[in-house]
């Protein structure tokens, strides 16, 4: 008898378990919150000035979530990454304390290069925020909202050139980056009655970096050249010439020249015991044209 009642059972269940498609999914669906906060970019589009590289390029802002209840708490989220990659190399999920968030844009440029966009090029950012809703009662969905910024980047390792009033730009000169994109630096002759600026162009000579009203500012120009644009050294002599771009500032040093160089010690004629520049001393001769170079003759 119990046989035949658990096959009766089974009878009766099968019209339930037929009345169940093969696409029927039994979770339930909670629906996504409509989106309050409408993060809104203060810019559309952006062309990265390397010139503004501290100045602040974007500001995503938005507004206040939907209120989820007495016993709910909310958090604001953010996270960027370039558009349609599923933030799969973006930033983590960072909490805000206020809503809003800024880039400078060094730091734009820099997420983007980072994640294989070159210089120059154009790409999308996607940004989102997620009000993520702590509840002890139950599970609420958290609210999300999302945009699109289009940014053109920019090649931070741009190179800085010398030039002088006489040679102009066949005569320029690479200096050296201290720090790629932001500080440069030059070691040689300058001469008097010559006057010297400095280029990022060596074939249109703009931009430039002409000099400025103080001794040590400099001032970015995009215009055709012009006579007061160049700043001039007293004597001929050989200098360090440090630019900081980004603050617009140069510092000349100059070397004060020796007029001898002599030696003494174990391998020199006069030993350790000189005690006067007589002709015993080891005497160098100077490099004109690179005055830390000198040489001499080992008797």
């Amino acid at each position: 008898m119990k046989l035949n009642k658990l096959k009766y059972l089974g009878l009766l269940l099968l019209p339930a378990l037929g009345a169940c498609s093969d696409n029927d999914d039994p979770r339930y669906d909670i629906p996504t919150p409509e989106d309050q906060m409408h993060l809104t970019p203060s810019v559309e589009e952006i062309v990265l000035d390397p010139e503004q590289a501290d100045a602040v390029a974007l500001t995503l802002t938005w507004g206040e979530a939907a209120d989820r209840g007495p016993t709910a708490t909310i958090k604001y989220l953010f996270r960027m990454d370039v558009a349609d990659n599923q933030f799969l190399t973006g930033t983590d999920f960072e909490e805000m304390t206020e809503n809003k968030v800024e880039f400078t844009t060094k730091e734009l440029n820099q997420f983007l290069l980072a994640r294989g966009i070159r210089g120059g090029a154009s790409a999308a950012i996607e940004a989102e925020v997620v009000a993520s809703v702590e509840d002890s009662t139950l599970y609420k969905k958290p609210e999300v909202s999302k945009v699109r910024v289009s940014v053109v980047t920019y090649d931070p390792s741009r190179p800085l050139y010398l030039i002088d009033s006489e040679t102009g730009l066949e005569g320029a000169t690479l200096m050296k980056a201290v720090v790629e994109g932001e500080q440069y630096e030059y070691t040689g002759i300058l001469e008097e009655g010559k006057g010297y600026k400095f280029v990022y162009n060596t074939e249109t000579g703009t931009p430039s970096l002409n000099k400025g009203a103080g001794a040590t500012e400099l001032v970015y120009s995009t215009s055709a050249d012009d006579a007061s644009s160049y700043f001039e050294v007293s004597k001929t002599g050989r200098y360090t010439i440090s630019v900081n771009a980004p603050e617009r500032k140069c510092t000349i040093t100059y070397y004060l020249p020796t007029s001898m160089v002599l030696m003494c010690g174990g391998a020199a004629p006069c030993g350790w015991g000189c005690d006067n520049q007589g002709s015993d001393w080891e005497k160098f001769t100077r490099d004109v044209s690179n005055p830390p170079i000198v040489t001499g003759t080992d008797n």
